[in-house]
């Protein structure tokens, strides 16, 4: 959305690149006490903790839910304005559990989400025609591109594009 009216503009020097994708992840109390296993368990466990509709990751967090079929009330739904927000009303004990990115999910705190239900974020990278660091810019795009900066990326829980 933003990247492609960017593109639109002409406001880059070239079509922009993925270089990263991140999925969601629905993310528990410490060791998962509630048994929490699928988006359906969400329906019954309580208080959720979601981003805010606004946010990309309340939309992608409610497509998600939508594509499983699961209606959670409005009234068990703490809102949070981001992912960390979202994250930290589950590690306070506002919430029983909450879905936010994989990649601001603790592994002994989380559940993946079926991958069929699952919203993929893209991430864009491009120049911008305004930089007065091209040069600069266009050497982190493909140091981003390579498979070192992808190495970077993947152990910090990205996926590959």
């Amino acid at each position: 959305a933003p990247m492609q009216a960017l593109e639109k503009a002409q406001l880059v020097l070239a079509p922009s690149k993925v270089f990263a994708r991140n999925s969601l992840a629905i993310v528990t109390k410490a060791n998962n006490p509630l048994n929490i296993r699928s988006l359906a368990d969400l329906a019954t466990v309580g208080t959720v903790s979601l981003c805010v509709q606004t946010a990309p990751c309340g939309k992608f967090a409610e497509q998600s839910l939508t594509n499983a079929g699961v209606s959670i009330a409005e009234s068990n739904i703490t809102r949070g304005a981001d992912a960390q927000a979202t994250l930290r009303a589950v590690t306070e004990g506002d919430a029983e559990a909450g879905i936010v990115y994989a990649t601001d999910a603790s592994p002994d705190a989380s559940v993946a989400i079926e991958q069929r239900y699952n919203i993929n974020n893209e991430y864009p990278i491009a120049v911008t025609r305004s930089s007065s660091q091209r040069v600069l810019a266009a050497a982190f795009m493909e140091f981003v591109l390579s498979a070192a900066g992808q190495s970077i990326l993947s152990r910090a829980g990205f996926l590959a594009p």
